[in-house]
């Protein structure tokens, strides 16, 4: 393919004046096509120049990560509209995710519940009513995600969801105990394989996870009655 570069506009500006390595010239009719072609190369040379070495794909792997859309802003020092712009497709499928695991069963004491019962259970033993649990998820690797619901910031349960096999686990020993089940060892969160420890996203991630304060389980109740 013949490379050309630009030389100008005609003199009525309705075409593009290009030129090749030995000086022949062409012109191009300055369509809508054209124009709406143009553009799409300035946003992308624009994305690309705005966020160096953190792409797109690299913002929204972030919050699926559990990092939110200020903590991805202020550790990469990316304008907030500019990454809400790439967040919301993300966070709408991460709502998706955790409706999809609301509506499993888990398996307990030798038959399935509903992941809503088990809500219930956990809703009870934090004393808060249900509508006032906190819903949150992480991705931990192509086909699980941890689903969290927390109750005034304590953990009341936390499950495996993998969505390969359609399956919710316990993934701590407080949802554990709700199920009279045994904790699933859960990897922890897989960075993408083009993250090494130089990487802007990596070291993104890494400031957020310091900054963010721990999560602890709610104390289960003395009296085992509460819980149901």
């Amino acid at each position: 393919m013949r490379e050309l570069r630009y030389e100008g506009l005609s003199e009525d500006g309705t075409h593009l004046v290009l030129e090749d390595g030995r000086g022949v010239q062409y012109t191009v009719a300055v369509d809508e096509a054209v124009a709406a072609a143009v553009r799409r190369a300035i946003h992308r040379s624009s994305v690309r120049q705005s966020t160096g070495s953190l792409t797109p794909r690299d913002i929204q792997a972030l919050i699926r990560q559990g990092v939110s859309v200020d903590e991805v802003a202020a550790q990469t020092d990316l304008a907030l509209d500019f990454v809400e712009r790439f967040a919301e497709p993300v966070m709408a499928e991460m709502d998706f995710v955790i409706q999809r695991a609301r509506r499993l069963s888990v398996h307990s004491a030798g038959q399935q519940i509903l992941v809503e019962d088990l809500v219930d259970r956990a809703a009870r033993r934090a004393d808060v009513p249900v509508e006032e649990l906190e819903w949150a998820c992480r991705k931990t690797d192509e086909s699980a995600w941890r689903i969290e619901a927390l109750a005034h910031g304590e953990l009341a349960i936390a499950l495996v969801f993998r969505v390969s096999e359609g399956t919710v686990v316990p993934a701590d020993v407080a949802t554990a105990d709700l199920l009279g089940s045994r904790v699933v060892d859960l990897t922890e969160t897989r960075m993408p394989a083009h993250w090494d420890a130089e990487h802007p996203a990596a070291k993104a991630a890494a400031r957020s996870a310091a900054a963010r304060p721990t999560v602890t389980a709610a104390p289960l109740p003395d009296d085992p009655s509460r819980i149901f």
